[in-house]
């Protein structure tokens, strides 16, 4: 709040006398020596004399006396100035008599004028970076020269504890100047006084930009690889910091692995579904975040992923008929936690589920899990191969299986449980089997067949395949087998098989059908007929006919199929006057035998379904026009083109004429015509069964010819005696 002295409007002083009857003196009670008064203000000074005596008085300004009016009574005097100016600062005096003639002469009373105040420089609100300077000015006007002091948020800068400042003058003003703290921020201001007016600048508002302090350093985290893990710092600032984060010193980016959350001084580093290379030293980095050269990096933190183990390695197996011994070497990559223990798993297929198994001290029954890297299993089948599964588990979950091969030894086969056999034909038939189970071992077999009326079995077949195709038999025979397998390496024989049976069955024909013959029935109908094929060639009962047809420029054959009993049928629903080349064959149950030689057969004619093509007309003169063609395609002839029919007639008309010509002719000439008339004309094309469709009417005009007729109405008038008018009509169309 600025004060000012002009509210002080009047000084007054008082010099009061007084005398002693007795003595006769004058004595001065009192008065002030200086006054102070404000440039423009009012000035009153008063002087009195002895209480009931008269007085006279006279004032003197800087030892001369003043002549100016004063308002005076007996024991009273009052100087006064209304405005006061610079130049009235000066020494006044007042010299008071009164009636027994004493006088008496006041103390020098000093006036001193001064001026209002007025700020020409308010410091300005700015925001300035922690560690750098703070530099605020002030100035002002007045006289004397104010004397100039600093306040933050209303308490004197002097006043305010741990401050390190500086104030210089320049100018007349004053420079505040401090090294920026983040304590320091506030309202800032000065005042200036003079001792007649005292005012304040305003208030400017200094923000420090202050280095991040870390309020909650991160810590050292662990998680188990595949988790989610959250790394956190908390730092405070003006304005609040925003963050970075690193790894290994290099800045960590947001990405699917990264996602970085910062709001209101905090910040966090999520790291999701943790990986090995997540493994490292991670720092928060806070920077202010209207200045970035603020910042300051939080304690050094480690992230340790827990993972499973490495794959086991140097796995080694020791084979007996029935037990194995294993031992491996430790995993080389432990993931930053110790074994807990070891699975160990056997399957007989690399691609099939691996089955717990007993091993000696195992630490679960019914499985084999164990703390050494060694382990021994037994009651195995002998001669089979087995895969062996080891893994390595800690408590971040289990490594990738290392798997090995090994097998046991052998022994006699069992019993060969599947065994089944398919007529292949009349004279052959596949007989199959499966491999003895248990197998023990690498095997042969020795198949044996024999007559079901006989009692001797025949060896037919030693080897180590599995299945024999036995041919050479007899059609519709019965024969009975028997398998068994042996060990190759031993030579020790497992159990018979059980005995199957099986007989030959029909064949396909190996004949054709007998006496093929074809013949026409219409355009579009062919009569097919044949004989059964001979008996020797049959080889089974006829269940149906095959018929195959089909045109001789085709590539593809159709096909019906008719009962057996059946040797004759109708074609129907083909081409006109088209070629088709015909074949039989006859089947049993069992197949197709091979088609007759090939009959051809041609079926009649019929009227033409194509129109001639590229039909044109030009013309000949005024009574001629002449008309050429093609024949029709091929596919649309239908027969043997014999007659081409010209169908014409003027536009105008309602009926046509016609010609025809022979099928060999593609050109006539339509004589015979009106001259200068437009005609339509068409052509068609004949078999001997009839006449196709017309061909697009195509327009042509006669030419020109001299007229045939009068001109009509002739009159003659006379003009005058030298001249005829002539009229006449136009010659009828």
């Amino acid at each position: 709040m600025a004060i000012s002295l002009k509210s002080f409007i009047c000084l007054m002083v008082i010099i009061t006398f007084w005398a002693s009857a007795e003595s006769a003196e004058v004595a001065l009670v009192n008065t002030e020596t200086n006054i102070r008064v404000l440039e423009n203000s009012t000035l009153s000074i008063s002087c009195g004399g002895s209480e009931g005596q008269q007085s006279n008085f006279t004032w003197y300004i800087g030892g001369t006396e003043f002549l100016g009016d004063t308002v005076d009574n007996q024991t009273y005097s009052e100087l006064t100035i209304d405005s006061v100016a610079l130049s009235d600062a000066n020494v006044y005096v007042c010299k008071v008599t009164n009636s027994s003639g004493f006088t008496l002469t006041s103390h020098n009373i000093t006036v001193i004028v001064g001026t209002s105040l007025v700020v020409t420089q308010s410091p300005q609100s700015k925001n300035v970076s922690e560690s750098q300077q703070l530099v605020l000015k002030c100035n002002g006007t007045g006289y004397p020269l104010p004397s100039i002091t600093w306040f933050k948020d209303y308490v004197r800068i002097n006043n305010l504890p741990n401050i390190n400042y500086t104030t210089y003058l320049d100018g007349g003003g004053s420079i505040l100047n401090l090294t920026a703290l983040g304590n320091w921020t506030g309202n800032y201001y000065c005042e200036l006084q003079n001792g007649f007016d005292a005012v304040n600048s305003s208030v400017a508002s200094v923000v420090i930009y202050t280095f991040p302090e870390f309020i909650n350093q991160p810590s050292d985290k662990t998680v188990i690889i595949g988790g989610n893990i959250s790394i956190e710092c908390n730092a405070s600032s003006v304005p609040l910091p925003n963050f970075v984060w690193y790894k290994n010193n290099d800045k960590v980016l947001n990405n699917s692995s990264y996602i970085i959350t910062s709001e209101l001084g905090y910040s966090r580093l999520n790291i999701i579904s943790a990986k090995n290379e997540d493994n490292g030293t991670y720092q928060c980095e806070a920077f202010n975040s209207a200045d970035s050269a603020l910042s300051s990096r939080s304690t050094i933190v480690s992230l340790l992923v827990q993972a499973p183990p490495s794959q086991v390695t140097n796995v080694n197996i020791t084979a007996g008929p029935r037990a194995l011994n294993i031992t491996w070497a430790i995993p080389i990559f432990l993931g930053n936690l110790p074994v807990s223990n070891y699975s160990v798993e056997i399957s007989e297929h690399i691609s099939g589920n691996f089955m717990p198994v007993n091993c000696s001290g195992s630490l679960e029954s019914g499985k084999c899990i164990v703390n050494a890297t060694m382990a021994a299993i037994s009651n195995l089948n002998p001669a089979t191969n087995y895969y062996v599964r080891i893994v390595a588990n800690n408590a971040a979950g289990s490594s990738n299986a290392t798997v090995k091969a090994t097998n046991t030894d052998e022994s006699a086969p069992g019993i060969i449980n599947v065994f089944y056999l398919m007529v292949v034909n009349s004279t052959a038939i596949n007989i199959t089997w499966e491999q003895p189970s248990p197998l023990n071992g690498n095997v042969g077999y020795r198949l044996q067949r024999r007559l079901s009326n006989a009692s001797i079995w025949e060896l037919i077949y030693n080897n180590i395949e599995i299945g024999f195709i036995d041919t050479g038999l007899n059609p519709y025979t019965e024969y009975l087998y028997r398998v068994v397998a042996y060990n190759l390496k031993y030579g020790l024989v497992g159990l018979d098989s059980r005995i199957i049976n099986g007989t030959t069955s029909e064949s396909v024909p190996t004949g054709q059908p007998q006496q093929v013959s074809v013949s026409t029935i219409n355009s579009t109908s062919l009569n097919l007929t044949w004989q059964a094929l001979v008996v020797s060639d049959r080889n089974g009962i006829i269940v149906s006919y095959t018929i195959r047809y089909k045109l001789i420029s085709a590539s593809q054959y159709q096909s019906m199929d008719v009962s057996g009993s059946v040797y004759g049928v109708v074609l129907v629903n083909l081409d006109f006057f088209a070629n088709y080349t015909l074949s039989v064959a006859a089947s049993t149950s069992i197949g197709l035998g091979p088609y007759s030689y090939a009959v051809f057969g041609k079926t009649a004619e019929d009227v033409p379904t194509g129109q001639p093509q590229q039909v044109t007309v030009s013309t000949i003169n005024s009574a001629s026009l002449n008309v050429t063609w093609q024949a029709p395609i091929i596919d649309d002839r239908n027969g043997i083109i014999v007659m081409y029919t010209i169908r014409y007639k003027l536009v105008s008309a309602t009926h046509y004429q016609s010609m025809n010509v022979s099928g060999s002719v593609y050109s006539v000439a339509v004589v015979n015509l009106d001259s200068f008339a437009n005609y339509t004309i068409s052509v068609a094309a004949s078999t001997s069964l009839g006449m196709g469709p017309n061909s697009n009417e195509v327009f042509a005009k006669t030419a020109e010819d001299v007229p045939t007729g009068q001109p009509q109405q002739v009159t003659v008038s006379t003009i005058n005696s030298t001249s005829l008018n002539v009229t006449w009509q136009a010659p009828i169309v």
